[in-house]
């Protein structure tokens, strides 16, 4: 089974994050970034932004619990969550561009 775009497009917009952030993505970059390359700017951006945004929170709850902040810790992860809603719907909208099978999830409510 090949994966969908918008799971190339996730990732190749993970790999970009990563690459901006100055860790090493070796040749995937490249190659995902090529199998992108039809996608809408304006979806891939988006997209991008999410993913940029998530890694960032990431990396501020990895530094709470370093300074034992639980209770900061706790709530930057509810931000996080509520990113997940995000990246699903600019995941969704370049399934829909693609003409593919949204992703499915379902937490709490669901959407």
């Amino acid at each position: 089974m090949k994966m969908e775009l918008w799971e190339i497009a996730d990732k190749a917009s993970i790999l970009k994050v990563k690459k901006e952030k100055g860790l090493k993505v070796d040749g995937h970059y490249e190659r995902y970034m090529r199998e992108v390359k039809d996608v809408p700017k304006e979806l891939f951006d988006r997209l991008h932004s999410v993913n940029l945004a998530m890694f960032d929170i990431e990396e501020a709850i990895s530094r709470t619990f370093e300074l034992r902040e639980y209770e900061m810790a706790g709530y930057l992860y509810y931000v996080l969550r509520g990113m997940t809603h995000l990246r699903t719907e600019a995941k969704h909208a370049v399934a829909k561009w693609a003409g593919e099978l949204p992703e499915v999830k379902r937490y709490g409510s669901g959407y």
